[in-house]
């Protein structure tokens, strides 16, 4: 039976803890007799993690979090919310696969989903839907369209032998994936009777902090388009549609090629450059940015901001030049959340993203960079 660590603590610790239970069941095993290990048919079976929110997590991009009343008070109401029939997202231009009411479109490596129903019909079944699935919400805001989950471990990743089908909740409690996921989903109104779904996945991994490997921390680990897509599925699901459909449609349906995108830099000033125009550039940047963790405040379609915030996070010494790091820290003091605008310029077949400090004015700083290095690995 593979081992398991415990989140947060000494890897040995769950092994300690777990000794007596183990002695207990060994006779058990020996009377029935030993059978193959197997993992769970379901891909994804979530629990929220109470642990990992009382673990740091100050690393970029920002993945802290305000309290829900005071990251959302924001003056006025939100511009996507109101956009009229003209604002539409060119569904032409993605490959998309419908039933009924609901669609499924994709550009690129990213898919949504495409309802014909208002925002505020589908919100409550969104909502419904992650709590169904095991999650609690950090984030709860109809305003902004963002639902985002607290971090939870796929149980769907443990070996599925005897010992465990055995015991069940009970040898959870002593074991870990040493894996969490965290889900924002972003519902976009793009008219009276219709709306865009979107689904980002985040994800951490407990490693090693030290040489003697005896305690654990949590890094963030790639984007798994796999399990964004599965949840897509259920979505379907709880929507309307059948299983069936569902599990076909998110598969076969078809990729139109991804559009590029560049760094460059203006006035000293870094700018992103994508190959495609407004309606399309915005929606990549939304899935960008819920991918890349930044926490968005606000947003206006029809002046093309994004109003977010980043948590800058200075790399460790042993990551610095020998040279620099002679004279730094052992342990950096991280730079608190800063607010920045992206602003997103289509023309024709092409558009810009340029970061703005908070004021509104074009950011030249080494974090602005950093910001547009992000974004660019977010829309390849």
């Amino acid at each position: 039976m593979k081992t398991f660590s415990q989140p947060g603590s000494k890897p040995t610790s769950s092994l300690i803890g777990g000794f007596g239970l183990i002695i207990a069941t060994l006779t058990l095993i020996t009377l029935t007799g030993c059978e193959s290990t197997t993992f769970n048919g379901n891909k994804v079976d979530y629990k929220s993690s109470s642990e990992v929110k009382s673990t740091p997590l100050d690393v970029p991009p920002d993945l802290s979090q305000l309290p829900n009343n005071a990251r959302y008070a924001v003056p006025g109401g939100i511009s996507a919310k109101g956009m009229g029939a003209n604002q539409i997202s060119a569904i032409n231009k993605v490959s998309p696969s419908s039933i009924g009411d609901i669609s499924i479109a994709r550009d690129g490596g990213q898919r949504w989903l495409v309802v014909k129903r208002s925002s505020d019909q589908v919100w409550p079944l969104v909502r419904a839907f992650w709590l169904e699935n095991g999650f609690i919400y950090t984030t709860d805001s109809k305003e902004l369209g963002i639902l985002e989950t607290d971090w939870a471990e796929n149980q769907a990743n443990f070996p599925q032998d005897f010992l465990r089908r055995q015991l069940g909740k009970v040898i959870n409690t002593i074991s870990s994936t040493g894996l969490r996921d965290r889900y924002r989903t972003r519902i976009e109104s793009t008219g009276p009777d219709s709306c865009e779904i979107y689904i980002a996945q985040r994800g951490i991994s407990e490693e090693y902090s030290d040489a003697a490997k005896i305690t654990t921390t949590w890094k963030p680990r790639p984007n798994d388009a796999e399990l964004e897509n599965e949840f897509l599925r259920k979505m379907m699901v709880k929507l309307g549609t059948s299983a069936e459909f569902a599990a076909k449609t998110v598969e076969s349906v078809t990729a139109v090629a991804a559009n590029s995108s560049k760094l460059t830099t203006v006035n000293g000033a870094p700018v992103v450059e994508l190959t495609q125009g407004f309606d399309s550039a915005w929606r990549r940047l939304g899935v960008a940015l819920d991918r890349g963790g930044f926490t968005v405040e606000d947003r206006d379609r029809k002046a093309g901001l994004y109003f977010v915030r980043f948590v800058d996070k200075p790399k460790p010494k042993d990551e610095l030049p020998w040279y620099k790091s002679i004279f730094t820290p052992s342990v950096a003091t991280p730079v608190g959340p800063q607010k920045y605008r992206l602003k997103l310029v289509g023309q024709n077949d092409t558009s810009k993203v340029s970061i703005l400090n908070n004021a509104g004015d074009p950011d030249t700083s080494e974090i602005a960079k950093k910001i547009a290095a992000i974004l660019v690995d977010e829309l390849k």
